[in-house]
């Protein structure tokens, strides 16, 4: 599941998919058994019956950016984390 949802979220192929989630083929196999089963069907019909996802979204409605983000007074301020060689 977690692997499905990772591609979803990234819109990789199968072939990328990072190995702490599984052998792509695996993954890729599981995936096309449970589709063929209608399992994915049933758990969308499933989370069908309660809509009520608002809290997962996040959208430009809802996030307020920080000041430095946004290029506001002051702005972001990058210090030398090395002297330059003539100095």
């Amino acid at each position: 599941m977690d692997a499905v949802l990772w591609l979803a979220r990234t819109a990789s192929q199968w072939r990328d998919l990072p190995p702490e989630l599984g052998n792509w083929r695996t993954v890729h196999c599981r995936f096309r058994r449970w589709t063929i089963a209608g399992v994915w069907k049933q758990l969308f019909e499933a989370m069908k019956e309660q809509p009520d996802f608002e809290y997962v979204l996040v959208d430009a409605t809802i996030c307020k950016v920080h000041a430095d983000a946004c290029g506001a007074k002051g702005g972001l301020r990058l210090t030398r984390s090395v002297a330059p060689a003539g100095a």
